[in-house]
């Protein structure tokens, strides 16, 4: 459906244009398909295709999220319980670092993750693509085995995320998410025509 108003391009059954507010009203769907000239007084968003981040950012991004773990690891002066609590807290935050589409990192490169075709992701989607690092973190739960376990999953887990990323631009959770990290597009206009 097409704004009459503006031109804007719109779902069809929303009753208002997200672009000028025009009121759809009882009209609903009467024009859709019906090309108008958008108003020269108001100019209305391009369709922007998000491109992949690259590898460099992606990497900005995973050490800046590695920063609150490095803060916690004083938890490791703590004998075994310290070392669980640190297992407890960093699995937590590995599993919910992209709750809300980007994590601290990638908030900063301006990165998002999104579907692997470029569509919003779900909470679900954002969480499976940390299992298998909050996997390997969580082992440190375990008492006083945790510690070397902790270190074989890393071994085992970081590496397959590396070699993933580094041959298809997908890392592991990537793949079983069905998710990519994408660069945040601009939001850009068309200038209006006087």
């Amino acid at each position: 459906m097409q704004c009459p108003n503006c031109g804007t391009l719109q779902h069809n059954g929303i009753r208002f244009c997200s672009n000028c507010g025009q009121s759809f009203g009882s009209v609903g769907s009467s024009f859709e398909g019906q090309p108008t000239t958008p108003s020269p007084y108001r100019s209305a968003p391009v369709a922007i295709v998000p491109e992949r981040e690259n590898l460099g950012r992606r990497i900005l991004a995973y050490l800046i999220d590695l920063l609150p773990c490095l803060i916690l690891s004083v938890l490791h002066f703590v004998p075994i319980l310290g070392w669980m609590m640190f297992g407890l807290i960093t699995g937590c935050y590995w599993l919910l670092r992209d709750i809300n589409g980007a994590s601290l990192g990638k908030s900063f490169t301006g990165s998002i993750v999104l579907s692997a075709g470029g569509s919003p992701s779900t909470t679900s989607q954002r969480i499976i693509r940390n299992i298998p690092i909050a996997l390997a973190v969580f082992l440190e739960l375990i008492p006083l085995a945790g510690i070397l376990f902790w270190f074989i999953g890393l071994l085992i887990v970081l590496p397959i995320e590396l070699i993933l990323l580094l041959v298809g631009g997908r890392r592991l959770g990537d793949v079983l998410a069905g998710t990519n990290v994408f660069h945040k597009p601009e939001i850009a206009y068309t200038v209006p025509v006087a």
